[in-house]
């Protein structure tokens, strides 16, 4: 396995520790929302909105979907299902963040939907870390050369996730900090 997929697993592992904690924490708001519970969530979300946004998505498209785009049709058809659904992450948090606070200042009713749509987004993410892992992954390690490889490796260790040797200005670096300290799990 190359450094470049790798990574790009370590990258998913994280997000599934953060998606996995939402998760959590939507289950004790639900039953009785706390302020150090809404904190570290919305802190969370703020990271879900932003990191796969503006680094982990945009690498994966530009670094490895393009390289793979045309060499298998029904590898493409897969890159554009991914492609929408990262098109889609940043509304689909966004609404998560305002169902939160339609949880925080509403009743039972309220702390429930916030629930099930939390586990809903939380599921979402899974299966489109599980399309990845099993559609493009194993189809970059066949189609890829060493050479493309080593040339992805390189540009993405320009910019890494904080958890993985992000450089300290870095905008993620202390978010994903405050998430580890402030998360109760």
């Amino acid at each position: 396995m190359h450094t470049a997929h790798l990574q790009w697993l370590a990258e998913h592992q994280t997000l599934a520790a953060v998606l996995q904690t939402v998760k959590q924490l939507a289950l004790q708001i639900a039953a009785e929302p706390r302020a150090e519970d809404l904190r570290a969530t919305r802190a969370m979300l703020v990271y879900l909105a932003d990191y796969p946004q503006r680094v982990h998505h945009r690498r994966e498209e530009t670094e490895l979907f393009a390289r793979l785009r045309g060499r298998d049709a029904a590898l493409d058809a897969a890159l554009g299902r991914l492609e929408r659904e990262h098109d889609e992450s940043l509304a689909t948090v966004l609404l998560l963040a305002h169902q939160l606070n339609r949880a925080e200042f509403g009743g039972a009713e309220e702390r429930e939907r916030y629930r099930a749509d939390a586990e809903r987004f939380v599921a979402d993410w899974y299966a489109h870390i599980e399309r990845e892992e099993r559609e493009v992954f194993p189809a970059a390690e066949r189609l890829l050369s060493d050479a493309e490889w080593a040339s992805i490796a390189q540009e993405l260790a320009r910019e890494r996730d904080p958890l993985h040797g992000l450089p300290p200005d870095a905008p993620f670096d202390e978010l994903l900090k405050q998430i580890v300290r402030i998360a109760p799990v």
